[in-house]
């Protein structure tokens, strides 16, 4: 048996599959974490995504093995710049994903079940990569050559055009040519 250290990491870049997470079991995950922890904010979600949307994470590889894939990511903290937390996700691969486990090195995560603001933004991540089906590179298909769109029109005769123009008084007059 392989053990995690064996295993390969690639660059979320490199990485050609969907993750199959879904808002729901993001949402699941961390309901039942702070459910456990007798904590009922939900401040963690919030303030993951605008680190998620101010673009706070970073260098994130993922190792997959059999059904079950390891993410890490480095998050920089929100007031401190030079400050960076390594964060780990564990997920099911299985439609739709499950997050087993996740643990960070800030002081809000403790124990392998943890729910703070750096996870939640490594899972809005996964969540837009899906979304975007940011796994599809748009050179993997195959050039098609003279293909005319699809959106099509009818033609019609000129002498068919109507060529009004609206007045300052809102009525329509047709040019004389």
């Amino acid at each position: 048996m392989a053990t995690s250290s064996s295993l390969s990491c690639i660059s979320i870049v490199d990485y050609r599959r969907p993750f199959n997470i879904g808002a729901s079991s993001i949402t699941e995950y961390f309901c039942s974490v702070l459910a456990s922890d007798g904590r009922s904010n939900r401040e963690a979600l919030r303030n993951g995504n605008l680190l998620f949307r101010n673009h706070f994470v970073h260098s994130i590889t993922i190792s997959r093995r059999y059904i079950e894939i390891t993410i890490t990511a480095k998050c920089r903290a929100q007031m401190k710049k030079a400050v960076i937390y390594e964060v780990k996700l564990l997920i099911n691969s299985n439609r739709p994903a499950d997050i087993i486990s996740a643990c960070c090195e800030c002081v809000a995560s403790q124990g392998p079940k943890a729910a703070c603001k750096h996870i939640a933004a490594l899972c809005f991540i996964l969540l837009d990569f899906d979304d975007k089906k940011l796994y599809d590179a748009c050179t993997q298909r195959l050039q098609e050559w003279h293909k005319p769109t699809r959106r099509s029109m009818n033609p019609v005769a000129l002498l068919d055009i109507d060529f009004g123009c609206l007045k300052h008084n809102a009525q329509w007059a047709t040019r004389r040519t």
